[in-house]
């Protein structure tokens, strides 16, 4: 576990790296004055065109992850099918990202479709993806809210077959019934922000502003403002929780929603940390059981079709 005197010290050996950085550059740029015109336009040209290659496979790739990600959702499967038909009260919403594929704009539009345009049927929501962009995640909340007022007899059922990270637990604890594998993981969902070249949790940030030595400290002064729109963001979080998570599920006793804040949100631990079943359950989330077969073999089916 890394205290809080521990943090401090990442964040200014960061900011002192980052001056680090800028100073090098600086001392490069002077090095570089000393040779001639040809050989710093032919270094650049060279640069240059490297970039462009490197930044056109990027974006080809990424289109491609995207791609696949929305044709995964969009595509009903077999299996799919099979089940609705047999069970006509029930609707499939898949959010299947490729790889290490974040859920995107786009793919938020067609999931958002799918809830508003149906009525009195309980959504059998299958997720797998890394994250997303807070905004999408508090959309997709907002919808399955919206819905489970609307349709206050149906349920909302949420399967996570594998992994369901940062964003992707917001979505997953909207569940009434939530649905894990033996094997399968939701983590911590504090908004990270970019200082510089480098990510910081909303919660190191925030303890960083409140910090008695902060004032003599030599710290970039962009931490500062991003320790002000930590406070922002995580109050955004606590939104989330306490008006479409606990109001979806009033299951949650204070003390319960108290655990589950500090466990997810207000966390100790970094970003990276993944919580399995048992670190679940432990502050009073029920976990119904694992994927049921009939919703694994649509997982299955569609994790392996391609366009």
């Amino acid at each position: 576990m890394i205290d809080s005197k521990a943090k401090i010290e990442i964040i200014k050996k960061v900011s002192e790296e980052i001056k680090s950085e800028v100073k090098s550059e600086s001392e490069v740029k002077s090095e570089s004055e000393v040779k001639s015109e040809s050989e710093v336009k032919s270094e650049s040209e060279v640069k240059s065109e490297s970039e462009i290659k490197a930044e056109s496979k990027d974006l080809k790739e990424e289109k491609e992850s995207e791609s696949l990600t929305l044709f995964r959702s969009k595509n009903k499967t077999e299996s799919e099918n099979k089940f609705e038909s047999e069970n006509p009260d029930q609707l499939v919403i898949k959010i299947l990202c490729e790889s290490d594929d974040s859920i995107c704009w786009e793919l938020e539009k067609i999931i958002n479709e799918q809830i508003s345009s149906t009525k009195n049927k309980d959504l059998n929501i299958i997720i797998e993806t890394l994250g997303a962009n807070i905004s999408i995640g508090l959309s997709i909340c907002n919808h399955l809210y919206i819905y489970k007022k609307l349709n206050p007899d149906n349920k909302i059922k949420i399967y996570v077959p594998k992994y369901a990270h940062s964003c992707g637990t917001f979505i997953a604890l909207m569940a009434d019934e939530l649905y894990l594998n033996d094997y399968a993981l939701l983590s911590p969902v504090d908004v990270q922000l970019n200082l510089e070249i480098k990510t910081f949790s909303s919660n190191d940030l925030i303890e960083y502003s409140e910090h008695e030595d902060r004032k003599t400290m030599d710290i970039n002064q962009n931490t500062l403002i991003l320790s002000i729109l930590a406070r922002k963001y995580d109050s955004l979080g606590k939104m989330i929780f306490n008006k479409f998570i606990f109001n979806n599920c009033e299951k949650y006793t204070p003390k319960t929603r108290k655990r589950i804040i500090n466990k997810f949100l207000n966390t100790e631990y970094p970003h990276i940390v993944v919580f399995d079943t048992e670190d679940i359950e432990s502050v009073g989330i029920s976990i119904e059981g694992t994927v049921p077969l009939a919703i694994m073999d649509i997982y299955k089916e569609s994790i392996s079709s391609k366009p």
